[in-house]
């Protein structure tokens, strides 16, 4: 017995011994953080809302549909219609204005009249931006212009990057009748421009109800094509078209609401999808989204991310997921790699009441924001309505909390609009009442911007370890809201940068350094812009060694040399304790 317990005390010293070798040669790894997940903003994050901004300073009446986008150099680009009596020498109906943002210089331009050849009412424009940062405005309008007659029409208009408007050109040629108020534009990645609305005009076998109508723009045949019928089962009215496009596949992606008894839909309003191709003409299968309700549902949006997913969302009276019998905002996304539909999801969680005209946009990292106004009495927002926004995180695939835009308002605020730019910023355009800055209790264009400080990045381990003399490289995860990274250099394991400077500043996600002694060097990396830096990345070293070694080890770092050692020697005491043990058992055995 006294043998059996000396034996494993000799294998339990060898199993520490081993432990403590592992854990020496990884410490330091274990100050690495490896949470890759961006950090956005919630109740406990460095993201904010910027003070809120007037835009439309110099109306006097009444402003409306505000419309936004954000162009390659992310600069702001907004369109609303105003009633102001000859503002801008524009007459005494409705017209459209815009204005812009220089983010370069960060000052807003003066109001630009759009509307300019319009002679009677035009209303709710839509605007769009393509890869030449040239601007695409279309509106409704009731001017008789270009043989439009005096029914309402689509009109259309395009400002070329740094420079002159076009004349105003008529898009819905077809139609004879008045067009729904609302319609959609959206501009591909090769510059093709899309304008989808509703029409009751009875063409292309459509009758005599509204249906979804659709024209676009080939950038390089330069020519509009012919009117293109998309629902082709309504029997009833569809309203509020939506689009986006993939200019790879050719799919254009059409979302709306539509009263037709089609798909066990019934005949109140229901969410309809499907697909046109701009390639071959042709159509997909209709799909009803919101199967699971027999109540009203409305004002669809849609959204493309960088995978080419479809996000929808909008608002429902079904009381569906103990969502309860009040208004709520359900969101669904398509898969476009299997073509099949995720879970149906309750956004509005925290409101009860009704929640009205959603908004949606996707980041770059596959974030989801959304916006709408409700009059839910929540987080010291008031019974008026307000502007409230939340994301959706991809990782985990859960909603934030709900946050409240439009604090400031005592007032009526509504009909929010969304742009995302190239950092990740989120900016917000909605309709106010409040006399904000002595705007008026008339309704004014109000906007902010939802931003912060840049997430943690994540460096990689630095190969090969250990390295000659010479060049080393880094590099480390990008961070969509950083303007630029600091590199940081030490010959001890860096626990803070704070009195440091940089070895380096660079807008790439990479770094050689050129080291001339040999030793073990830190490096940790930081991300920086304009409203602050990131936490410190985790921190990862390099052995540079006298000279390249050869052979077996070559590729293998000193801690894993170590180990390999460890487990050698620590199996060969092993084997030479019970040698020993079996060993000294026959001897005295035979001594007996």
């Amino acid at each position: 017995m006294k043998k059996i317990d000396i034996f494993f005390r000799l294998v339990l010293a060898v199993l520490i011994t081993l432990s403590l070798m592992i854990s020496c040669c990884i410490l330091p790894q274990a100050f690495i953080d490896n949470d890759a997940h961006p950090s956005l903003p919630n109740a406990n994050s460095s993201w904010f809302w910027s003070n809120y901004e007037i835009l439309s300073d110099t109306s006097t009446a009444n402003a409306y549909s505000p419309q936004i986008a954000i162009d390659s150099d992310n600069n702001i680009h907004v369109v609303w219609y105003d009633n102001t009596p000859d503002l801008l020498s524009s007459g005494g109906d409705s017209d459209i204005f815009y204005i812009s943002y220089n983010s370069e210089i960060e000052t807003w331009s003066p109001l630009e009249l759009v509307s300019s050849e319009s002679t009677d009412t035009s209303l709710h424009p839509v605007i769009a931006v393509d890869t030449n940062d040239d601007i695409h405005i279309a509106w409704t309008d009731w001017s008789d212009y270009l043989g439009a007659d005096t029914d309402r029409d689509v009109f259309y208009k395009k400002k070329n990057a740094g420079g002159s408007w076009t004349i105003t050109s008529v898009i819905s040629t077809d139609s004879t009748l008045t067009i729904h108020e609302e319609l959609t534009i959206y501009v591909d990645n090769n510059d093709n421009l899309y304008i989808a609305w509703s029409d009751p005009t009875d063409i292309l076998g459509a009758d005599g109800d509204n249906d979804i109508f659709l024209k676009f723009y080939n950038d390089t045949a330069s020519s509009w094509s012919s009117t293109t019928l998309i629902s082709t089962e309504s029997s009833a009215y569809a309203y509020k078209p939506q689009i986006v496009a993939n200019s790879l596949s050719g799919d254009v992606h059409f979302v709306w609401y539509d009263y037709t008894d089609i798909l066990g839909a019934d005949t109140d309003g229901d969410i309809f999808y499907r697909r046109w191709n701009v390639y071959t003409s042709t159509l997909s299968d209709l799909n009803l989204l919101n199967s699971f309700s027999d109540l009203n549902s409305y004002n669809p949006k849609i959204a493309l991310d960088q995978n080419d997913d479809i996000h929808v969302i909008w608002a429902d009276y079904a009381d569906y997921l103990d969502s309860g019998i009040n208004q709520d905002l359900f969101y669904k996304k398509l898969y476009t790699s299997s073509d099949s539909w995720g879970l149906t999801e309750v956004v509005s969680s925290e409101s009860r009441h009704s929640t009205e005209h959603p908004d949606i946009v996707v980041d770059k990292n596959g974030f989801v924001f959304v916006a709408w106004y409700d009059a839910t009495e929540y987080s010291g927002a008031g019974t008026d309505f307000d502007i409230f926004f939340k994301f959706r995180d991809p990782s985990i695939n859960q909603w934030s909390i709900t946050e409240v835009v439009s604090v400031e308002s005592n007032d009526l605020s509504h009909q929010p609009e969304l742009e995302v730019d190239s950092f990740g910023f989120v900016s917000c355009v909605w309709i106010e009442q409040e006399d904000l800055d002595s705007s008026g209790t008339d309704p004014d264009i109000c906007y902010r911007k939802f931003a912060g400080t840049p997430s943690i990045p994540i460096l990689s381990p630095i190969i090969p370890n250990p390295s000659s003399i010479g060049n080393v490289s880094l590099e480390w995860s990008e961070i969509l809201s950083a303007e630029e990274y600091a590199v940081y250099r030490d010959t001890s394991y860096i626990w803070s940068i704070s009195g440091r400077e940089p070895l380096s500043i660079t807008t790439d996600v990479s770094f050689t350094d050129t080291l001339n002694e040999t030793g073990f060097y830190y490096y940790a990396i930081l991300a920086n812009n304009e409203y602050g830096t990131s936490a410190i990345s985790n921190v990862e070293y390099v052995e540079i060694a006298e000279e390249t070694k050869t052979g077996l080890f070559t590729s293998l770092s000193l801690s894993e040399i170590l180990i390999m050692a460890g487990v050698v020697l620590g199996l060969q005491i092993i084997v030479s304790v019970i040698t020993y043990s079996l060993t000294k058992g026959s001897s005295s055995k035979r001594k007996k």
